[in-house]
């Protein structure tokens, strides 16, 4: 795997959808989103997305969930351990994305 978007997910099930539409016409080997929680009140809303998201998206989705709430801060270096790719592009829940500027990205790297 060349790059992993990981999604920091807190709360937000509506913005999460959000950034993973942006994602539906990608087709992409090189590319996984990883959506991590940090035990949020919404998780099942949360986990509902990515479900319906990793059976709609041509790229691989996950979920990776904290067992307990680290924090901003922690969740986000921990993003490191969890992403199996050589490179790693942090988004916050929040955050806006195109999905084909994503995929110029990885021909690019």
């Amino acid at each position: 795997m060349l790059l992993t978007i990981v999604v920091l997910s807190y709360n937000r099930p509506e913005q999460l959808k959000r950034i993973l539409k942006n994602f539906e016409e990608v087709v992409n080997d090189d590319l996984s989103i990883i959506v991590k929680d940090d035990q949020s009140p919404r998780l099942s809303e949360i986990a509902a997305t990515v479900e319906t998201y990793s059976k709609k998206l041509k790229v691989s989705v996950k979920l990776h969930v904290n067992k307990y709430n680290v924090g901003y801060d922690l969740n986000l270096i921990d993003s490191f351990s969890i992403a199996e790719s050589e490179y790693v592009f942090l988004l916050s829940d929040d955050d806006y994305v195109d999905g084909a500027k994503i995929e110029q990205l990885t021909v690019f790297l």
